[in-house]
């Protein structure tokens, strides 16, 4: 589905916090080996479950679970059900990126700001697939939310790992300190709605963190 080896490097650049300048030929090359490696090693997964869905003001309840979130309500105003989904580069990119914060910090950053890019095309790419199956229905997709995002908190991550089944589908769960592992993954809700009004709004252009270093000009 996805071709990481077609990674947008604007993305990993990014990343790396070269914004809006070109990297030195060097760096250019140290990336490219870096993200030739990722693309030739990762084995990415992903598995996604339809949801019940209501809000009560800023607090969301789905079929197995709630959260409250004053911003993921506003993403799924309107909406009349949704699709979890959890997504991971799997723990071949966890392995090459402690390679390198070993042996070469320079390419670290490198794989890291990479495998950044690479789980975001990823999810984009599934949310891409979703968006056409669910077209059939009659419906459109909001903008995928992640916890983390806003005011949704990163708690809730068990809550979805555990609807999902993430752990035996595709080997994604949480460590004792709540972090993923595999390191690079995502797991993210996705509305439901009949209105396709505002399902065009990107994460960043629906976030008021202006401040935020990785944002995006959309």
């Amino acid at each position: 589905m996805t071709d990481f080896f077609k990674t947008n490097r604007r993305e990993v650049y990014r990343y790396m916090g070269l914004r809006g300048s070109a990297p030195e030929a060097a760096v250019e090359q140290m990336t490219e080996a870096v993200i030739s490696e990722l693309a030739e090693s990762i084995n990415a997964k992903f598995c996604a479950r339809d949801t019940s869905l209501e809000i009560n003001g800023s607090t969301i309840c789905f079929e197995t679970f709630s959260v409250q979130s004053s911003a993921l309500a506003k993403n799924l105003s309107g909406c009349e059900a949704a699709i979890l989904i959890a997504a991971t580069l799997g723990s071949e990119a966890d392995r090459i990126i402690e390679k390198y914060t070993i042996i070469s910090p320079s390419k670290a950053v490198a794989a890291q700001a990479a495998a950044a890019a690479m789980i975001e095309q990823y999810a984009d790419d599934i949310c891409a697939v979703l968006k056409a199956e669910e077209s059939a229905s009659g419906f459109f997709l909001r903008p995928r939310f992640s916890p983390g995002y806003g005011d949704l908190s990163l708690d809730c991550q068990e809550d979805f790992l555990t609807a999902l089944d993430a752990r035996r589908k595709i080997g994604l769960c949480l460590t004792d300190g709540g972090l993923m592992t595999p390191v690079k993954s995502i797991t993210a809700v996705i509305g439901k709605t009949r209105n396709p009004q505002s399902c065009h709004i990107g994460k960043c252009s629906g976030c008021k963190k202006l401040d935020c270093v990785f944002r995006k000009d959309e």
